[in-house]
């Protein structure tokens, strides 16, 4: 299992108010984000790392969090550093 360095404050902010499922797909989420920003690794593998082995439930999962698949996310980021380049 990946291991995630949340800040107490962090842990804190998201479970005040936040279901722990709903808490736990979140700081899921935001490490594959980070992951796919600033690596090159295969979506599988980050997958994974997220706690998904099925790599179906994470790309929905994905999706319903930040609104495009894994792929297209990870592209539109490397997209808009191009243009900041």
């Amino acid at each position: 299992m990946a291991q995630y360095r949340l800040t107490n404050l962090e842990v804190t902010a998201l479970l005040a108010d936040t279901p722990y499922v709903e808490a736990l797909t979140q700081i899921r989420m935001e490490h594959a984000r980070r992951q796919l920003r600033e690596t090159h690794r295969p979506i599988t593998e980050i997958a994974r790392e997220c706690g998904y082995p099925d790599t179906k439930y994470f790309f929905k999962q994905f999706k319903r969090y930040a609104g495009v698949s894994p792929g297209e996310w990870r592209t539109m980021k490397k997209d808009r550093e191009e243009e900041h380049d």
